[in-house]
Parts: structure tokens; sequence; C-alpha cells
């Protein structure tokens, strides 16, 4: 059972580029292109006065009723304590001086490592969170 109140490091840097940038090309339920081969899903979310949020599977094959638990937990936590608005994606962003208006974090969870990707852009997509299974075999 996930701990519904278990705090997550955001971290600044990637621990997993490697599993970002190794791809093949994939079908996401709308095209296809190059994505990560570790790649189980992503999220994206826009807020407009709550989170609406999609969910876009890549490898099906390596989802399990387990990694999902992981990302719901994690997803719950991001748009609930730490992004519970639009305001907060904005003022989180602001703190990162790397002269782009979006930023980046790094999540290490159990089961799955996960990168966020912020968007402070008004009618826009807010939210981008990526799962790419951790371990050595794809």
């Amino acid at each position: 059972m996930e701990d519904k109140n278990k705090k997550y490091e955001l971290l600044h840097h990637c621990s997993f580029e490697q599993d970002i940038y190794n791809t093949s090309m994939e079908h996401d339920g709308i095209s296809t292109k190059p994505y990560p081969k570790k790649l189980i899903a992503y999220i994206r979310g826009d807020y407009d006065y709550k989170w609406w949020t999609g969910f876009f599977c890549i490898h099906n094959d390596m989802r399990t009723p387990e990694t999902d638990r992981e990302g719901d937990a994690l997803l719950d936590y991001l748009i609930t304590e730490t992004f519970p608005n639009f305001h907060a994606v904005q003022e989180y962003c602001k703190s990162f001086d790397n002269g782009r208006e979006d930023c980046w974090l790094y999540i290490e969870g159990v089961l799955c490592n996960y990168a966020l990707r912020l968007i402070p852009i008004e009618k826009n997509y807010n939210l981008y969170l990526y799962q790419y299974i951790r371990g050595e075999s794809v």
C-alpha cells in the first residue's frame, strides 16, 4: 500500500539520462515517433480552476498494478501538495535561473524514475510527468 503522506524529493539533476535518450519508434495512440525504450507512459496536465490530466501509454508491456500505483501516488502528491494550482507552477519555475520559461525536475521512485516538466504558460499544458521503468532490462 502506497503511503499517502510520502514526500517525494524533486531533484534538479537527472541520474537516469541514458534512459531518456535511448529511443525506439513507438505509437502513443496519437502518432508514431521516437520514444525512450524505458518510458512506460506520460501524463499531460493543464490547470483551469482544477487540474485536468490525460494518460498516454507508450510501453504497456512494462506496466504493472504496482507501477500504476506508484505513478498515481506521485501525481496525486504533485497536484495536491506541491503544485495545487497554476500559481504554484509559476512561482516554482521563477525560482529556476535557466533562461527558459519551463523547468524540469526529476524524481527517483522505487519501481520507476520520473521526469517532470512544468510549463508556466496560461492556456497551455502546464505539466508533463514521464514514467520510466527502473532497472537494466529492456
